[in-house]
């Protein structure tokens, strides 16, 4: 009894580890960044998307909830927080530890939410939906990527909403063919469904690209 529970632990420990030690990379490049914020900026003006530059900053709400069906008791982790501190290999995550790395190294500046502890398993059965953090206009979106992705290869699935403050979300590695059917330009309410957490893109597991 004592060996069948030694090895039951260790099993569960090795695959904490291998779950969460994901090799850290940045979500998106310089060269996304640019070319979806040039979209966006386009769309702005092609879409009359409103801009009020309200002084009133948006609260926002947790992006992920469980998909109707599902009871998981528990269904994500942070892999990695933002890196507030841009020297050089010196970290700081939003709580003074180093849940994260190196922003200087890989420009990584939003939140990396796994699924867990089933990821690929959860995303195949479109366990967890990602939901608008906050109220406001789709900029842009992209569907129809790959979404099964395990290094840093291709273009990822997305979308990017605009708030009153002038700041964005931004939400990325969605699932293939799950995101929302509005159209640019359209207005998304808080907590309104934008898609399914998948691995399209410069993602080496199932997980959302969370970033304001």
């Amino acid at each position: 009894l004592v060996c069948i529970l030694c090895v039951f632990f260790c099993v569960k420990i090795a695959g904490q580890n291998s779950q969460h030690d994901h090799h850290k990379r940045s979500c998106i490049s310089e060269a996304e960044y640019q070319r979806v914020f040039s979209r966006c900026e386009a769309n702005i003006k092609k879409f009359n998307v409103k801009v009020n530059k309200s002084t009133s900053i948006p609260l926002l709400e947790w992006p992920l909830k469980l998909a109707p069906g599902f009871d998981y008791p528990g269904y994500y982790v942070i892999n990695n927080y933002v890196d507030h501190n841009p020297i050089e290999g010196m970290l700081l995550d939003y709580n003074c530890g180093s849940r994260t790395y190196d922003r200087d190294d890989y420009d990584h500046t939003g939140t990396d939410i796994d699924l867990d502890p089933f990821e690929w398993q959860m995303m195949d059965e479109g366990a967890v939906q990602v939901i608008a953090a906050a109220s406001g206009y789709i900029l842009d979106k992209d569907d129809g990527q790959y979404d099964q992705n395990c290094s840093c290869v291709g273009d990822a699935n997305y979308l990017i909403i605009q708030h009153d403050d002038g700041s964005r979300t931004l939400y990325w590695h969605l699932k293939q063919n799950s995101v929302t059917l509005k159209e640019k330009g359209e207005f998304i309410s808080v907590g309104e469904y934008i898609g399914l957490v998948g691995s399209s893109g410069c993602s080496s597991h199932p997980h959302l690209h969370f970033e304001v």
